[in-house]
């Protein structure tokens, strides 16, 4: 991988002890501290006056986990390498270019969960009035006070244009409202409404008013809005599509941020284990995200 992304530099391919007579790949590196044993995050080469790491494939991968490390909670080793073997499969499937926004709130911490995959330098999301955290799982608003802001609007988020723009949200568990789980203090240019009282999935994006989408079976789950057009919007749950149904695109202007929790003065009281802003999403996109971000999961046991 290094030698795709700098043919023209030395650089260490791989790390080999020899063992009974052959040479074997060494899959972490520890050193001794204190008596016992501990993995080494990470290891780094000088590489045209930077310091890059050796372990991991992705330079994506190395800006989270730096930017979680300058926020005072780095990951470990085995963490590093399971966000470095999803920025992998996100990149294969063509997603981390069409998302702008990617929050995985089922982290090893509160703050490592308000990181920004794709563009780690962004400001971390703000958690007001104190979502509840519990690593691995992901972040759960009261229904009362509590929300999750990502700090900017829909249409601040790159990628996210009137007739090309997508959210969507992880719902791990559901509480017990039923409000709108993701939209904005005003406005209301983009929300999903995972299950209503009646049984129906709810949304909209970049319109005046929302569709149903269909009945659906539980609140929990990933839920995708998608507009690729101004006529149509697309509904999906756990990467597999409600329905389409008319819906005529208007401008994105829209001053308020998107927030996860809280839309128009309504809370939610679900827990969160990640939220995705970005341009519209094909099915065969959404059924990609649903499948690595659940295979994220089940790595970290959510």
């Amino acid at each position: 991988r290094w030698r795709d992304l700098h043919p023209d530099r030395c650089v260490i391919m791989r790390i080999k002890v020899k063992i009974a007579g052959s040479y074997q790949d060494v899959s972490g590196v520890s050193v001794k501290k204190s008596g016992a044993y501990q993995d080494v995050a990470g290891m780094f080469a000088k590489i045209n006056g930077s310091f890059r790491s050796l372990l991991l494939q992705n330079v994506e991968a190395e800006l989270i986990c730096s930017r979680m490390t300058s926020l005072e909670s780095s990951p470990t080793a085995s963490r590093a390498a399971l966000i470095d073997s999803t920025v992998s499969a996100l990149k294969a499937a063509g997603l981390f270019s069409l998302l702008g926004d990617l929050r995985i709130f089922a982290a090893h911490s509160a703050v490592a969960a308000q990181v920004n995959w794709i563009t780690p330098s962004d400001a971390p999301a703000t958690l007001v009035n104190s979502p509840e955290m519990t690593a691995d799982r992901g972040l759960r608003t009261d229904g009362i006070t509590s929300f999750i802001s990502l700090g900017r609007p829909p249409n601040d988020i790159p990628g996210y244009t009137q007739d090309d723009a997508s959210i969507g949200l992880f719902v791990r568990e559901a509480g017990a409202a039923q409000n709108t789980a993701i939209g904005a203090t005003s406005g209301r240019v983009a929300l999903i409404q995972p299950r209503t009282s009646g049984g129906n999935f709810v949304g909209r994006i970049n319109a005046s008013a929302s569709v149903t989408f269909g009945a659906v079976v539980a609140r929990t789950g990933l839920f995708v809005v998608s507009r690729q057009t101004g006529g149509h919007v697309s509904g999906y749950r756990n990467g597999e599509l409600v329905s389409t149904q008319a819906s005529t695109s208007s401008a994105t202007a829209q001053t308020t941020n998107v927030n996860v929790g809280l839309d128009s003065g309504a809370y939610s009281d679900d827990q969160y284990s990640a939220v995705v802003v970005g341009r519209g999403l094909t099915a065969q996109n959404v059924s990609d995200l649903n499948a690595i971000l659940g295979a994220y999961m089940t790595a970290v046991g959510a």
